[in-house]
C-alpha cells in the first residue's frame, strides 16, 4: 500500500504561511468551596506561524524548522528554547495512495517540545496511518498526545475542521494597515539574516560550506564565531576549533550552546597563544 505522507497545519485556508498573534489566559479551576487561579503564564504572548502542507517527510519538517529557528533568534524575537517552552511545534499530519490527489484524514500531534520528539513523532504517525488504512479501517480525525518516553502517541479528543470554530471578526479589534513603507523600513533594519551570514562566511572567509551551515544556524554559535575572530583575527582557526573540540565538547556533555559557561575570549586569546608558539595545539586541547 504505496503511501504519501503529508504534514498538514490546521488553519491553513487562512493563507500560506500565516503568522497569528495570540497570547496566554489565565487559567482558572473552581473547586468548592473556593477556586484556584493559575497566572503563571498569563499575558505571555503567542505568536503561531501556520504553513500550508507542503512537508513530504521528517526530514523536510526539521530543515524548515531548523531555518525558523534561525531567523525567529536572529531577529530577537524569541530564544527559541524548545526545553522551556519558547518554541513547540503542533504537527499535522496525513497520508495517502500514491497518485491520489486529495489528502487523506489528518491527525494533529500537540506542543512537541523537541526536534527529536517531532522527528519520531511524524515517523510513527505516518506508520500507524498506513497500517490502519492497510487494515481497511479509517483514519479519525483527532487531536493526539505524544509521549516521548514511550514511543506511541494516543488519542485526546476529536478534532474539528476550520468552519467549526465558527470565527467572527472581533469589533473591539480593528483591523491594521500595514503600509508599503513601513514594510520596507522594517526590511531595511533587518540583522544579516542566516543564509545571507553563510554566503558571507563562505566568500569573504573562505570557509567550507557545511562548517559555516553548522555555525550559522546557530545565533549562539555565530557570536562566538564573531568574537572569537574579533581577537584572533584567524577565521579558519575559529571555525576549525568551533566545529572541532567545542562541538565535541558539548555533544559529550549534552550541553546546549545556549549554555555553554566559559569565558567568551577565551578561544580567541587560546588561539593567539598558539599563533604565537607559546603552547601547542596538544596543550590548548587539554
Amino acid at each position: 500500500y504505496p503511501c504519501e505522507m503529508t504534514m498538514h497545519r490546521w488553519h491553513h485556508w487562512l493563507m500560506k504561511n500565516t503568522l497569528r498573534i495570540d497570547g496566554y489566559l489565565r487559567s482558572v479551576s473552581h473547586r468548592l468551596p473556593g477556586f484556584s487561579e493559575e497566572l503563571l503564564m498569563s499575558g505571555v504572548p503567542l505568536l503561531e506561524i501556520v504553513s500550508e502542507p507542503d512537508f513530504r517527510s521528517a526530514e523536510e519538517v526539521l530543515s524548515y524548522l531548523t531555518e525558523l529557528r534561525s531567523i525567529l533568534q536572529y531577529i530577537g524575537v524569541s530564544d527559541c528554547k524548545m526545553q522551556e517552552g519558547s518554541l513547540r511545534a503542533d504537527v499535522n499530519l496525513s497520508v495517502r495512495p500514491k497518485g491520489q490527489k486529495e489528502f487523506g484524514t489528518r491527525t494533529e500531534m500537540k506542543n512537541l517540545n523537541s526536534f527529536r520528539a517531532i522527528a519520531r513523532a511524524i515517523e510513527y504517525e505516518a506508520e500507524r496511518q498506513i497500517e490502519l488504512l492497510e487494515d481497511g479501517e479509517k483514519v479519525m480525525q483527532e487531536t493526539r498526545r505524544w509521549d516521548d518516553n514511550k514511543g506511541y502517541s494516543y488519542a485526546m479528543r476529536s478534532k474539528e475542521d476550520a468552519q467549526d470554530y465558527k470565527y467572527f471578526p472581533e469589533p473591539d479589534l480593528p483591523p491594521i494597515e500595514i503600509s508599503d513603507e513601513y514594510i520596507e523600513n522594517v526590511k531595511n533594519t533587518l540583522p544579516e539574516l542566516p543564509e545571507a551570514k553563510k554566503a558571507r562566511y563562505m566568500s569573504q572567509f573562505g570557509l567550507p560550506e557545511y562548517d559555516t551551515g553548522i555555525i550559522t544556524s546557530d545565533v549562539n554559535l555565530v557570536k562566538l564565531f564573531e568574537h572569537t575572530v574579533e581577537i584572533c583575527n584567524s577565521p579558519k582557526d575559529a571555525a576549525n576549533w568551533i566545529m572541532g573540540e567545542l562541538m565535541k565538547m558539548l555533544n559529550d556533555t549534552g550541553t546546549l550552546s545556549e549554555n555553554m559557561s566559559f569565558n567568551p575570549d577565551s578561544l580567541g586569546k587560546l588561539i593567539n597563544m598558539i599563533k604565537a608558539g607559546k603552547i601547542n595545539r596538544g596543550t590548548a586541547k587539554s
